[in-house]
């Protein structure tokens, strides 16, 4: 239960902590399925015939031949209590700014340029007149645009692609230690020592001939995003736990900047 003599500034920063706590829950669950998939019972190594090219094909990647459908939607599900935890505390300033607007499309303000993100706080003018350190404390301490703070700006970039387009898209990196393919022909491929990243979650090379591996080939996987705006090789849960820290930092920097500090 909710303290009734909270305000409503802290009643959203407390419930952003909510949000974060509840995408913790979802990590939790992103990770369960990715220690699930390259588990090495899992995430398997095989030679396979395609029926309609008659070439033989080296296959690394889930056993089952896809990603299970859990993966996606809890990394979505993850990305959307994070990014309504910051629209959480940008609608209070709203509301205490402007009680008659009631803005039910307010959002946390982020931009790709700064520029445009301080074109887009300045047009604010009822929280400017009520909050006037909040211009500053965006555009200066929170810094939600791409060469700012980072995290903030692709979280709301992703928290989109999932929304509007969709499921985020993930794929493997294999990793390999002793790794010898060689066919029947006298065609050998040394992956030995290398790392692969997948344009999906399978990977295939092809023989003309049949093949064997080395007895002692060494794989490992790791599950990794394959969104355009985040950099290549981002481990799917270590970038979410990036995310829910950027999070729970900004709403304590809102709490320390818009919240009167306790009588003592």
């Amino acid at each position: 239960m909710l303290d009734p003599g909270l305000s409503d500034l802290s009643c959203s920063c407390l419930m952003a902590e909510w949000k974060v706590e509840r995408a913790k829950q979802h990590i939790s669950d992103v990770e369960a399925i990715t220690r699930w998939m390259i588990d090495p019972a899992n995430y398997v190594v095989r030679s396979e015939l395609d029926t309609q090219t008659r070439q033989y094909q080296l296959h690394i990647g889930p056993a089952g031949g896809g990603l299970p459908r859990a993966l996606p939607l809890a990394i979505g599900d993850a990305v959307h209590n994070l990014r309504s935890g910051l629209d959480y505390l940008w609608s209070a300033l709203e509301r205490k700014a402007n009680p008659d607007a009631n803005d039910r499309r307010s959002t946390f303000p982020s931009h790709e340029e700064k520029e445009n993100l301080v074109d887009l706080v300045s047009k604010r003018i009822a929280i400017k007149k009520a909050f006037p350190q909040a211009e500053a404390f965006i555009i200066d301490v929170i810094k939600p645009y791409k060469t700012g703070n980072f995290k903030l700006w692709v979280l709301g970039k992703l928290n989109n692609v999932d929304k509007h387009r969709l499921l985020l898209a993930t794929y493997s990196i294999a990793r390999f230690g002793k790794f010898v393919a060689t066919s029947e022909d006298g065609g050998v491929i040394d992956l030995s020592y290398s790392s692969i990243q997948t344009p999906g979650p399978i990977f295939k090379l092809g023989f003309v001939t049949p093949f064997k591996l080395n007895d002692d080939a060494e794989i490992a996987a790791e599950i990794v995003f394959a969104e355009s705006d985040l950099p290549p090789g981002q481990l799917v849960v270590q970038t979410l736990v990036n995310f829910a820290e950027a999070v729970s930092e900004t709403i304590q920097a809102f709490r320390e900047t818009f919240l009167p500090a306790p009588a003592e």
